[in-house]
């Protein structure tokens, strides 16, 4: 395999891409790329058009990359590109084996837990406390995703407030804290109006 480093201006993401990516899940493997470099190449055509790795390169883009390592799939037809863009996101699609996967996370740890795209409820004891308690001396993520279990009209009442929040004036102007997270501010924004009224 010849990897190279090529311009992020002159790879072109294939216009049809039939796979999806979430904001989150890119943020996910921006995180992957700035903690660990890269480990996988892009795959691209000979008109430098994506067949593999689309969501690594939005999250390239991201960081503000300037090149990225590419391995060029040249010698396959029009037909055979289409079926190995496809190949590579549905072959993907399969169970996990969660007792190894929760074996996993507890021996990295929480801080690296965020890295791997699983919720560090997984490893958590009925406390809420875990039983990993060593950080390491990296960087940590100023954001948390906390998970919560509500009854369905629970969760639709917050729904309802989150949405309504949304609409008031004074939620525009709210602290964000560099949190990019709608719904986290509006939640937020609800927290701090409410202990406006209760003080």
């Amino acid at each position: 395999m010849n990897i190279e480093y090529i311009d992020i201006s002159k790879i072109s993401p294939y216009k049809d891409n039939a796979k999806k990516h979430s904001k989150e899940q890119v943020d996910q493997v921006a995180r992957s790329i700035k903690k660990f470099g890269w480990v996988q190449p892009l795959v691209i055509d000979a008109n430098n058009i994506v067949i593999i790795g689309h969501c690594r390169l939005e999250a390239a883009e991201k960081l503000g990359q300037k090149e990225v390592p590419v391995l060029r799939a040249v010698n396959l037809t029009e037909k055979e590109v289409k079926a190995l863009r496809l190949a590579d996101n549905k072959l993907n699609e399969s169970a996990w084996d969660m007792d190894l996967v929760i074996g996993d996370l507890k021996s990295i740890g929480l801080d690296f837990i965020g890295f791997t795209g699983f919720d560090k409820e997984l490893v958590l004891d009925e406390d809420g406390f875990g039983t990993e308690f060593t950080l390491s001396s990296e960087d940590k993520s100023p954001f948390q995703q906390i998970t919560f279990v509500l009854a369905d009209e629970q969760a639709e009442q917050v729904k309802e407030a989150i949405a309504y929040a949304k609409t008031i004036p004074e939620y525009k102007n709210c602290e964000t804290m560099g949190n990019e997270n709608s719904n986290g501010n509006a939640l937020h924004f609800i927290m701090t109006q409410w202990k406006k009224t209760n003080n």
